[in-house]
């Protein structure tokens, strides 16, 4: 004989099987969340080693000379050298933490005035110049072009610093960064070009992202994406030409008329 099974016996039946399903299904998606939150704190902390380890560089070198000056035996030469990169490192600390803060507050705001293309490459050469030596580095300039663009001095300052100290990192002694300008049509285009390696074909197509590093002992990953957003600020362009083994050419352009 069949059974009649009603509504309300179907739900008693149902109701445990459907609410074990349901149990199974929230187990899953919270142990993929989990999962999921996890990484992100991986990865969140990695990046965040990694800010505060680029920002301990300088904190270290200012230490280092610090102690240095702290000696009786110094001559005044040498004093002038340890006080020389005592500045130079605070110098490079308040830049880089200016420009993240700018950067992660997506700030735009520029502080515009004509300057001459000759003073802004020459400031830098002079800032990056003691490091680069240091390292048996050279730098040459062929500055073709020698009017005045409008910028925010100081952030347009950073973009090259930032090229410049990834060739620093990037090349080997005997390395040579050559910095060129030329006018192309309505634009002023500015050329970097370092003697390293190259950049890793697989990073190409990320390299101007947030937080894509490569072949460095420390970054913030930061560098690049400010560079980018820096530059656009202004009306500009940046790209990169690469040669893998032979090294690698940023190609920064601004209006000459904005």
């Amino acid at each position: 004989d069949s059974v009649a099974v009603y509504p309300d016996d179907l739900g008693r039946i149902m109701l445990p099987v459907i609410l074990a399903l349901d149990r199974s299904r929230l187990r899953r998606a919270l142990e993929r969340r989990s999962g999921d939150i996890r990484e992100q704190r991986k990865i969140g902390n990695a990046r965040i080693r990694s800010v505060i380890h680029d920002l301990k560089n300088p904190m270290t070198s200012i230490k280092g000379c610090a102690q240095f000056l702290g000696r009786d035996d110094l001559s005044s030469e040498q004093r002038r050298y340890f006080s020389a990169t005592i500045s130079r490192s605070i110098d490079r600390f308040v830049g880089m933490t200016q420009e993240i803060l700018d950067y992660v507050r997506g700030d735009v705001s520029l502080d515009l005035k004509w300057v001459p293309v000759s003073e802004l490459i020459n400031d830098v050469r002079t800032f990056i110049e003691p490091d680069f030596r240091a390292k048996g580095l050279r730098i040459q300039t062929d500055l073709a072009f020698t009017g005045s663009v409008l910028v925010d001095q100081g952030k347009f300052q950073r973009v090259f610093l930032n090229i410049a100290n990834n060739a620093r990192d990037a090349m080997d002694p005997g390395g040579v960064l050559t910095i060129t300008s030329q006018q192309v049509g309505d634009q002023v285009e500015f050329r970097l070009q370092d003697t390293g390696p190259g950049i890793p074909p697989e990073i190409m197509d990320h390299l101007f992202e947030p937080f894509v590093t490569h072949g460095k002992p420390s970054g913030t990953g930061l560098g690049l994406a400010i560079v980018k957003k820096v530059v656009e600020d202004h009306g500009g362009t940046v790209r990169v030409e690469n040669s893998p083994g032979q090294g690698a050419c940023f190609v920064v352009t601004l209006p000459l008329n904005p």
